[in-house]
């Protein structure tokens, strides 16, 4: 089950002034990759119009490689065979975001921030 919350963090309390910000987040659990991507991306542009405020998700991914913008590369760099990724449950996702390959998986804690200027 998901929860959003939201917090005031007082700049005053980190000798920064007397300026708050506020930034909401959620608690969204185990979630897979592509369908927290298009919730990223959905979010950003509803921040971009101030329809909401900075906002972190916080969430697990099934197992799931993905490969960056240099795919070439970061292909090579997986060594384990289609059936090994398949055999322990993983997915392999491309994505238009980094330059490599990365793992993520259950246990791991992921935080996407959607934050204004």
């Amino acid at each position: 089950a998901s929860a959003a919350r939201s917090v005031e963090l007082s700049a005053s309390s980190a000798g920064m002034g007397s300026t708050a910000a506020v930034c909401q987040f959620a608690w969204l659990g185990q979630l897979g990759y592509t369908h927290g991507l298009r919730l990223q991306r959905a979010l950003v542009l509803a921040r971009q119009v101030g329809r909401i405020p900075d906002t972190l998700l916080l969430l697990e991914h099934p197992p799931v490689f993905t490969l960056g913008k240099r795919r070439e590369e970061a292909e090579r760099n997986i060594i384990a065979g289609s059936d090994a990724i398949r055999a322990m449950g993983a997915t392999i996702e491309e994505c238009d975001r980094g330059g490599d390959v990365t793992y993520h998986g259950p246990g791991q804690l992921v935080a996407y921030p959607v934050v204004g200027h």
